[in-house]
């Protein structure tokens, strides 16, 4: 049982997680190549998109009246959040469905998959989260001074209990990707982490810091070359083709190895209740 391991032990197992993500990884992008160019392709193309309307979009929250500005920005940044989700969705599912189903079919990112949709849905939720509880923010520039202290400690506290809870849920996602049923999905989901909650944060380190750091490495080489380049007018367009190249690269294989390593967390959290159940 989990509370019978060692320090050690734990660790070993949280490794050997590490090292099956990254597998998982692997025979993703050799297997469903289709997938991650799509992918790849799909974020370029909405990162390009969100760049070319930036300045049309700030003229147009400059021309509207400041009762309307909050809503029309909430509104805007919550349809760039749903389109994102939909494409990390649609390149997650799949690598779930190869760690926990052995399934592998490669194909364009299906964006109108119900699969897609639900897990979609649930990723939306828990960022909006993240902006409720920042929600207070505009509060620090009109309260006083001693009140400052408390409209802190509560945006702090909310971030600290969605964090806390988005771990907790985190098995939901490979649930919904194998269609566990949706009754009580919720439910099972929290239980199911329940002793897990360190070790899904572990090894989601663990796994994404090599990639962090090798992204970190390139941008800044990149952006030293880019910056030797030429003029400002020339260098700041470079960045931004770069950025666009960058992140259509770096989110599929991002999403893709997180996927991989919460269903190896899913399967351990599951193979467990399996044993105490026998």
């Amino acid at each position: 049982m989990p509370h019978d391991r060692t320090a050690s032990e734990h660790l070993a197992i949280d490794f050997g997680i590490v090292l099956h993500g990254w597998g998982a990884l692997r025979d993703a992008l050799f297997g469903m190549p289709k997938l991650f160019f799509s992918g790849a392709l799909v974020t370029a193309l909405l990162t390009f998109t969100a760049w070319k309307l930036q300045g049309a979009y700030h003229d147009l929250l400059s021309g509207v009246p400041d009762t309307m500005r909050d809503g029309i920005d909430f509104g805007y940044t919550l349809l760039v959040d749903i389109c994102d989700s939909l494409v990390l969705a649609a390149v997650a599912v799949p690598v779930h469905r190869l760690v926990l189903l052995n399934e592998k079919r490669d194909g364009l990112v299906n964006l109108f998959s119900p699969r897609v949709w639900r897990f979609a849905f649930w990723l939306v939720v828990l960022e909006l989260g993240g902006f409720l509880a920042l929600f207070p923010l505009p509060l620090l520039l009109r309260v006083a001074p001693m009140e400052t202290m408390a409209v802190v400690t509560a945006m702090v506290a909310a971030l600290l209990a969605l964090a806390y809870a988005a771990v907790r849920l985190s098995l939901l996602f490979p649930a919904i990707a194998i269609d566990m049923p949706a009754r009580g999905r919720v439910v099972s989901s929290w239980a199911l982490s329940r002793g897990h909650f360190w070790r899904i944060i572990i090894t989601a380190v663990f796994a994404m810091t090599p990639l962090l750091f090798v992204m970190l490495l390139v941008t800044l080489a990149v952006s030293a070359a880019i910056g030797l380049s030429g003029s400002l007018v020339h260098v700041f367009d470079t960045l931004m083709w770069f950025e666009i190249a960058v992140t259509a690269l770096s989110r599929p294989i991002g999403v893709a190895l997180g996927a991989a390593v919460l269903s190896w967390n899913y399967k351990l959290a599951r193979d467990e209740v399996t044993e105490g159940q026998a």
